[in-house]
């Protein structure tokens, strides 16, 4: 199993925006690590910035977590955008597979 790559930068001095960067595995079997995460930063935080690249892995169990996340910080009166670039493969996959507008919607 590989690793997610997970790094957070705080808002600097005059900024709301806390920036998450997501790559590596990003895989059912990594998920369960990524969760707490998302969940504590979502009470620490109200705005946020995704940043998804260089991926090893993305399947659907990613792209679920990543809109409950987004209904999660909406809900919560929260601001969240997505910056995702996929790998070609994983991007071909995701077209292929009918999921391209749920990505676009993040």
């Amino acid at each position: 199993m590989r690793e997610i790559k997970f790094k957070m930068n705080q808002p600097q001095k005059g900024e709301k925006v806390v920036r998450l960067y997501l790559g590596g595995d990003l895989g059912v079997n990594n998920l369960a690590e990524l969760l707490p995460k998302l969940k504590t930063i979502e009470k620490d935080y109200h705005e946020f910035e995704i940043n998804l690249n260089d991926m090893t892995v993305f399947d659907l169990a990613s792209l679920q977590l990543l809109v409950s996340f987004k209904k999660t910080c909406e809900r919560n009166k929260k601001k969240i955008k997505f910056k995702i670039d996929l790998p070609k493969d994983i991007s071909e996959l995701v077209e292929n597979t009918g999921f391209t507008k749920v990505l676009k919607k993040l």
